[in-house]
C-alpha cells in the first residue's frame, strides 16, 4: 500500500467517524464547532485511538488538512461520502454547516488553544472597527472556550467556559490594562458557562448545578472550599448553558433554556423555558419569568433596578424569522410567550392567538433573526463619552444556520425609559464575508470605565477603552455610533 493510499484511507476513516459522531443529535442556534466536538467527538479524540487521533496531535491534523486542501474540502468529504462513509442523505439530523463547524474546530488553532499566537490575534484585532476614539486590545489569551466574565477582588477576572470544563482566573498587570497570568481555577466541570462573584465568594453555574467557592484566589481550588449550592437543575445540554448574576437585593438569577428548538414543557417540566432565582445558599428556588426560550445574558438597569435580558429565537423559520429579543422583566410572574409567540406577540408556527396564555409580554425590542444575543451589560463607567452611560452593550455571538451570516459583533441598544429606541453596531469586523474570525460572548464593566469582552472561538478576552484625541475633541454620541 502506497503512502498516498494510506493517507486516503486515513482520511476516509476520519471522515466516516466524524460523520457518525455528528449525526447522533441536533443542535441549537449556538451549535458551534466546540459544542459539536464536546458532545460527539471528544469521547474518542480526547483519548486517542488507532482510528481517532488526539485533538492535540497538530501534526496529524495539519497533514490531513494539507491533503484535503482546505477545511471546506475536508468538510465536503464528509458531506459527499467516500469509501465506506454514507452520503449526507443518510443523516436526517445533520446539515453541511454543522459538519463544517466541527471540522474547523478540530483543525490546529481552531479550538482556541493557548497555541494561537499573539500575532494571529493582533491580525484579528486589526480588522475590528470601532467609533472614533475607541481602541481594542488583547487582555488575555489561552482562555479556551471563554464565556461569562466576573470581576473579583484585586482586579482578578473569573471566566467561565464552554467545551472545556474550566474556570479561569485572569490576574491583572500593574496598570490593569491586560492579564499578566492566566490560571485554571477549576477543571473537569460540566460546562461551567456562568460565573458570579459576590462577597468574597465565586459562584459557578454548570448545566445541572451551582457551586460556591469561598475566597477563591487565583490557584487551584481546594475541595474543602467548594460547596454545592444546588444540584437539581435538569442535566440537559441543549440550551442548558447557564448565565449567572446576583441582584442588588441578594438573589442569584439564572436561566433554564428549553432542551429543543421548539417544544412545550410548561405542564410536564415547567422549569424549562424560564428565568429562575434562588437564595445564595440554594434555598427558595422560584420561577421568576416564563416563556423564555434561551437567555444567556441579563443585567439590571442602573437607575430603576429592573431586570433586562436577551433571548434567542427558534431556528428553522427562515433567514428573517423569528427575531431575537431584548426583554424587560421588572417583576416576578411575567410571561414572554415561548413557544406560543415571539417578538411583539406574533404567533409562532402551529399556534394562534387563541392558544396564548393570558397577559403575554412582548419583547422590548426585536433584533435581527439569528444574531444570537448573549452577554449584556448596562454601561456604567466614566471612561466612555457620557451619552453611552445607561445604555446596553451586548454581544451578538452570530448565526450558524442562516444563508448569509449575521451577528459576530458588539452592539449598543439605546434605552429611553422602558423602551429601546435603536440598536447600532459598536464593534464590528469579526465577520469577514462568510468567515468568522471570532465570536463575542460576554461584556464586563471594569472600575476604570473600560470594558472586557470574551470570545469563545479564539479563547481570548479583549479590552475596549476610549481615549479622546485631537480629532475627537467633540466626543461622538451613542446616537451617532453607526455613522462613525
Amino acid at each position: 500500500m502506497t503512502k498516498s493510499t494510506i493517507r486516503r484511507t486515513r482520511l476516509a476513516v476520519y471522515a466516516t467517524l466524524l460523520f457518525i459522531l455528528i449525526s447522533q443529535g441536533a443542535y441549537s442556534e449556538e451549535r458551534d464547532g466546540a459544542t459539536i466536538y464536546v458532545e460527539f467527538c471528544a469521547a474518542c479524540h480526547d483519548v486517542g485511538t488507532a482510528q481517532a487521533p488526539l485533538l492535540s496531535d497538530d501534526a496529524y491534523w495539519t497533514e490531513l488538512l494539507e491533503q484535503a486542501g482546505s477545511t471546506s474540502a475536508l468538510a465536503n468529504t464528509v458531506v459527499e461520502g467516500k469509501g465506506a462513509m454514507p452520503k449526507m442523505g443518510g443523516c436526517g439530523d445533520c446539515n453541511q454547516d454543522e459538519i463544517r463547524l466541527a471540522v474547523e474546530y478540530m483543525m490546529p488553532g481552531g479550538h482556541g488553544s493557548a497555541a494561537i499566537t499573539r500575532q494571529q490575534i493582533e491580525d484579528v484585532l486589526s480588522t475590528i472597527e470601532l467609533p472614533e476614539g475607541f481602541s481594542i486590545s488583547l487582555y488575555a489569551k489561552g482562555v479556551t472556550g471563554a464565556r461569562q466574565l466576573a470581576l473579583g477582588d484585586n482586579g482578578v477576572v473569573y471566566v467561565g467556559s464552554r467545551g472545556q470544563g474550566n474556570v479561569y482566573a485572569l490576574v491583572p498587570n500593574t496598570q490593569r490594562s491586560a492579564a499578566k497570568a492566566v490560571h485554571v481555577l477549576l477543571r473537569d466541570l460540566n460546562e461551567p458557562n456562568g460565573v458570579a462573584y459576590v462577597d468574597d465568594n465565586l459562584y459557578v453555574a454548570e448545566i445541572e448545578r451551582i457551586q460556591r467557592i469561598a475566597a477563591p484566589g487565583i490557584g487551584p481550588v481546594e475541595s474543602a472550599s467548594i460547596k454545592v449550592v444546588r444540584d437539581d437543575f435538569p442535566n440537559r445540554r441543549w440550551h442548558g448553558y447557564k448565565v449567572l448574576e446576583m441582584s442588588v437585593d441578594g438573589w442569584l438569577y439564572t436561566a433554564v433554556g428549553v432542551p429543543c428548538n421548539t417544544c412545550d414543557y410548561r405542564k410536564s417540566e415547567p422549569i424549562f423555558g424560564t428565568l429562575v432565582r434562588l437564595r445564595p445558599d440554594g434555598s427558595d428556588l422560584q420561577i421568576y419569568a416564563d416563556g423564555v426560550r434561551n437567555s444567556v445574558g441579563m443585567d439590571w438597569h442602573p437607575l430603576t433596578g429592573e431586570l433586562w435580558f436577551t433571548d434567542n429565537g427558534q431556528d428553522m423559520m427562515g433567514d428573517d424569522l423569528p427575531p431575537d429579543e431584548i426583554n424587560r422583566a421588572p417583576r416576578k410572574g411575567m410571561d414572554f410567550g415561548f413557544p406560543y409567540a415571539y417578538g411583539k406577540n406574533q404567533p409562532s408556527p402551529n399556534y394562534t392567538e387563541a392558544d396564548f396564555p393570558p397577559d403575554l409580554t412582548p419583547a422590548v425590542y426585536d433584533l435581527q433573526a439569528h444574531v444570537a444575543p448573549l452577554g449584556m451589560a448596562f454601561y456604567n463607567g466614566d471612561m466612555f463619552p457620557a451619552d453611552y452611560r445607561g445604555h446596553i452593550l451586548f454581544a451578538e455571538h452570530g448565526s450558524w444556520n442562516r444563508s448569509s451570516k449575521v451577528g459576530y459583533k458588539l452592539s449598543i441598544a439605546k434605552v429611553e425609559g422602558n423602551s429601546v429606541t435603536e440598536v447600532t453596531p459598536f464593534a464590528t469586523g469579526w465577520l469577514q464575508g462568510e468567515e468568522s474570525l471570532g465570536r463575542p460572548v460576554d461584556v464586563l464593566n471594569l472600575p476604570d470605565g473600560s470594558v472586557l469582552v470574551s470570545d469563545d472561538q479564539l479563547g481570548v478576552v479583549y479590552r475596549i477603552e476610549y481615549a479622546p484625541t485631537d480629532t475627537t475633541a467633540r466626543r461622538p454620541s451613542a446616537q451617532n455610533i453607526a455613522a462613525n
